[in-house]
């Protein structure tokens, strides 16, 4: 592979590198830094300084990539750095396609193996796996031929946009080109299915293989529980926020990750707060207003689902079966969380399920 030197000078992309590091992952990006230099992310924040031909950036396992990408976007951290034309490229995820399948059942936290960002980080080994994948714009595979043939299909629900290369099959020169060759799209776009669906207007109930289940009337925890225990065979990803009938003023986050689902505190209901105290962005406040329930505020559930020829209707009508009727929902909040007055927008009328 050539060299550093060899390397144009000054390039003006910024790529960034992530993956789980197993040995063969590991041995991969052995192999990259052969040709270019890849720093770790707190060497590459903390030295302003651009040495010729740098042009990746190591992520720690704790790092969501696509919160990353978006804070950097936002506040032109690059191009304010280092100066203009400095931008964000490729976002490389290296994917062990032997160990895939068994990371993605994994509830193991990732800060049982020194990778969380605290020692208390619960983020799954599945978690991470899953994140890492779906925000690529390009995924270096590494592990056998048989194995990749295995999770190819899982690779593509979770991201069915990325670029792929398999390692062991591909010359120097071809490595390199596909993880440091310009961006055809000019830059990074690295937003999950389940998220650009989740942002989505509500009348927006599909994007691609990805489906939403929205409703404002809450779930009985122990039917809700039930079918996190059997969810769908082809069921791979799962986002969203979740309304529990025995915690009125608490949100729940949803997760799946492969095999893994998790449900946890994710903070308030707004409809728990005066108006005062609400998001001061309007974009946030107007986006809030558009989900409003007249009884019930905020509180509702906004789940997305992605899958191997995942039945939506199936999922649907499933999940209508955990969920309390209107008079009960009503009689749940009356006493722990009254609806306080909202703030002055006018919101669009939304029929809700």
């Amino acid at each position: 592979m050539p060299r550093h030197s060899e390397l144009r000078s000054a390039a003006p992309w910024i790529h960034l590198f992530a993956g789980l590091p197993t040995g063969s992952v590991a041995a991969g990006l052995d192999r990259i830094r052969e040709a270019f230099c890849v720093r770790p992310l707190a060497e590459f924040v903390s030295d302003p300084s651009r040495r010729r031909g740098e042009v990746g950036v190591l992520l720690p396992p704790f790092v969501e990539t696509s919160q990353l990408v978006e804070d950097w976007q936002a506040s032109d951290f690059l191009s304010f750095r280092f100066g203009s034309g400095v931008a964000l490229g490729k976002v490389v995820t290296l994917a062990d396609t032997d160990f895939l399948a068994d990371q993605l059942a994994s509830s193991d936290p990732i800060s049982a193996y020194g990778w969380g960002k605290t020692e208390r980080d619960g983020r799954t080994v599945a978690d991470i796996v899953a994140g890492g994948i779906e925000s690529a714009t390009h995924l270096v595979l590494v592990g056998s031929e048989r194995s990749r043939a295995h999770v190819l299909p899982t690779l593509r629900v979770l991201n069915p946009t990325a670029e792929r290369l398999a390692m062991g099959a591909s010359t120097d020169a071809e490595l390199l080109d596909f993880v440091t060759g310009p961006l055809e799209r000019g830059e990074a776009l690295v937003v999950p299915p389940w998220l650009e669906l989740l942002r989505s207007d509500l009348r927006v109930s599909e994007i691609g293989d990805c489906f939403a289940y929205r409703c404002a009337r809450p779930f009985d925890p122990e039917r809700f529980g039930q079918w996190i225990e059997d969810p769908p065979e082809a069921l791979v990803r799962g986002k969203g926020n979740v309304w529990l009938s025995n915690r009125p003023t608490q949100a729940f986050g949803y997760s799946c990750a492969g095999d893994v689902h998790r449900v946890f505190p994710a903070g308030r209901w707004w409809v728990g707060y005066p108006a005062s105290h609400w998001p001061s962005d309007e974009a946030h406040r107007r986006r809030l207003l558009e989900r409003w329930h007249p009884q019930f505020g905020d509180r509702r559930q906004e789940l997305v689902f992605q899958g191997r020829g995942l039945d939506a209707a199936q999922v649907r009508a499933e999940l209508d079966e955990c969920l309390l009727s209107e008079e009960a929902a009503l009689g749940s909040i009356v006493e722990e969380s009254p609806v306080v007055s909202t703030p002055s927008y006018a919101a669009p009328t939304v029929e809700l399920h």
